[in-house]
């Protein structure tokens, strides 16, 4: 279990220890892409096969089809057709990409429906979706590393195998995650683009 001070050992299991991550080579056009940045580690223990998100988000002006995400912040994965999504900052239905630089056309060249990961339910990792899919739960901060979808936040509340405890010591920030209008969200991409270039 991750403490305050680091790993330590106990009595009971914590972790299931499947592998979830995804290999970008394996997954197919029509793959449903799920996927949930659960690393509740430190920065410096955290390596690029803890966390699952890190290596799938696309940077600009890749395809974003099935990554769903966008590895720069204030970018988002804009569709252009059944064949194309690409990261960008913006997205122009007339614009095309040419060998001097975007250029106005006078038809439609993107769709510029935004694409996005699907909805976390009670108890993922909500980092990248920045959404829940219970309506009445919300993306609450746990720590730099980790935020997840409850209903409710208590900062001295810690999940165990009976469930909800309450501890003597705070566990959870709280804040509410919104990636694209906090200074957290900024620091999360900052670590994940860390992993990254690892």
């Amino acid at each position: 279990m991750w403490m305050e001070n680091g790993w330590v050992k106990t009595n009971e299991t914590v972790w299931d220890c499947e592998v979830i991550s995804i290999d970008s080579t394996d997954v197919s056009s029509d793959s449903d892409v799920s996927i949930a940045a659960d690393a509740d580690v430190s920065a410096d223990a955290a390596s690029s096969s803890d966390v699952a998100t890190a290596s799938v988000c696309s940077p600009n002006g890749e395809s974003c089809a099935l990554t769903m995400c966008c590895a720069e912040v204030g970018s988002k994965c804009y569709k252009k057709n059944d064949h194309w999504s690409s990261c960008n900052q913006t997205c122009e239905p007339n614009s095309m990409w040419t060998a001097d630089g975007w250029v106005t056309t006078n038809e439609t060249v993107w769709d510029c429906e935004e694409i996005r990961l699907p909805c976390s339910p009670n108890g993922a990792s909500c980092a990248l979706s920045q959404c829940c899919a219970d309506p009445d739960a919300k993306c609450y901060k746990k720590n730099d590393y980790w935020f997840a979808c409850n209903q409710t936040c208590d900062p001295n509340s810690m999940w165990t195998e009976d469930g909800w405890v309450k501890t003597d010591e705070a566990v959870w920030d709280c804040g509410e995650h919104i990636i694209d209008e906090s200074e957290d969200s900024q620091n999360l991409w900052d670590w994940l683009l860390r992993l990254l270039s690892r």
